[in-house]
C-alpha cells in the first residue's frame, strides 16, 4: 500500500503516524476481527483507516469489516485502501436491515447514527428508533459472536440543546 498516496490528503497521514507510534497496546490485536458501523462517517471512517495503517505497520494479520450504506460513497472514502485485504465493505442500511456476516467477530464499534440535525427535529421518533434498533442488534450480534469488546460512540447531537446554567 502506497501511504504517501495523493488520495490521502497529509494531515490523515500525519494523524495516522501520530497515531502509530502512540502507546496504544497494538499487539493486543494482531489476528483481529472488527466490525465497525457508521465506516463513511468522520470518526468511523478515520478508525477503519488508522486500524489498516497500524495493520500494514506492525503486520497485525488484522481484518476490517466496515458496514457502509453507500458503496459509492465508501469507495470514495476508502479508495486509497480497496486493494487492501485487510479491508471488507459490508453493504447495509442499518434503518432496514440487519448484519448478515458469517465471520468471527472480535470487536464491534458502533458509529453509525443519524447525523442532520434537521431529521432530529424533524423526525425524533424515527431518528431514536434507529439508533436503538441499531444498538440492539449489534448488541445481539456481539451476543451471538461472543466478542471481546462492543464500543458504542455517539455525538453531542443525541443530548439536543442543554440549558446554560448562571
Amino acid at each position: 500500500m502506497e501511504w504517501g498516496s495523493k488520495l490521502l490528503r497529509m494531515k490523515e497521514l500525519e494523524d495516522m503516524k501520530l497515531v502509530s507510534e502512540s502507546s496504544l497496546p497494538f499487539e493486543e490485536y494482531r489476528n483481529c476481527t472488527f466490525l465497525i458501523t457508521g465506516s463513511t462517517g468522520l470518526i468511523g471512517s478515520l478508525l477503519v483507516k488508522n486500524l489498516l495503517y497500524c495493520n500494514e505497520k506492525y503486520n497485525l494479520h488484522l481484518k476490517a469489516f466496515a458496514v457502509v450504506r453507500s458503496l459509492e460513497k465508501a469507495e470514495k472514502v476508502f479508495s486509497a485502501f480497496l486493494p487492501d485485504p485487510a479491508l471488507e465493505l459490508l453493504i447495509c442500511d442499518l434503518t432496514e436491515q440487519q448484519i448478515q456476516l458469517d465471520a468471527d467477530i472480535d470487536y464491534i464499534i458502533h458509529t453509525a447514527a443519524v447525523t442532520q440535525s434537521k431529521l432530529m427535529v424533524t423526525k425524533p421518533v424515527e431518528t431514536i428508533r434507529l439508533s436503538l434498533n441499531s444498538t440492539m442488534h449489534l448488541l445481539n450480534l456481539a451476543v451471538c459472536k461472543k466478542i471481546k469488546c462492543f464500543l458504542y460512540i455517539s455525538s453531542m447531537e443525541v443530548y439536543g440543546t442543554l440549558p446554560i446554567e448562571r
